[in-house]
Formats: structure tokens, sequence, C-alpha cells
């Protein structure tokens, strides 16, 4: 057996790269409206009412969930190697 040597080569320098901030969504109180609580119809229904505040936490959970997505797609291409070191979010 005969000892060959060998160059050792390191990956790149990588900026560290922090985790996407959790996903902060708001509470919505849905208020579910039957037959059993509005005037009777000719077909069976529901009605599923917000306030105008929950619709817009929902809008703003929406909001928060796509920036996560963001994120994530983001430092995945960054760790598959397909954005320089350097790159920022708004670049990819």
């Amino acid at each position: 057996m005969r000892t060959v040597p060998t160059e050792v080569v390191r990956p790149p320098e990588r900026s560290n790269v922090p985790n996407p901030n959790p996903v902060d969504l708001q509470e919505i109180d849905w208020v579910v409206l039957t037959p059993n609580t509005v005037p009777p119809a000719d077909i069976e229904w529901v009605f599923i009412g917000l306030t105008p505040e929950d619709y817009e936490r929902l809008s703003l959970n929406q909001a928060e969930l796509l920036r996560w997505i963001t994120e994530a797609k983001w430092r995945l291409r960054y760790y598959r190697g397909e954005l320089p070191a350097n790159a920022t979010l708004s670049q990819g």
C-alpha cells in the first residue's frame, strides 16, 4: 500500500443564514350561522361570517404565510448553491 498526497478542497465560506422567523398567525373568531339561527330558505345552506377585524387578521395571516414560504424557497436555493454567498432575499 502506498500513501498518495491528496489536496483537500474546502467548500466556499458562506455567510450565516438564519432560519426564517416563525409563522406568527393571529387567532380568528369564526361565527357560523345555520338554518337554526337564520330565517329558513328553499335550500339548505350555511353562512360563515367574519367581523372586519377578523377579516383583516385573515389577510395578515395569508401575508405571513407568503413571507415564510418566500424565505424558505430562498434558503433552499441558497443551500443548493443556486445563489452566491452574498445574495440577499430581494435578489433571489
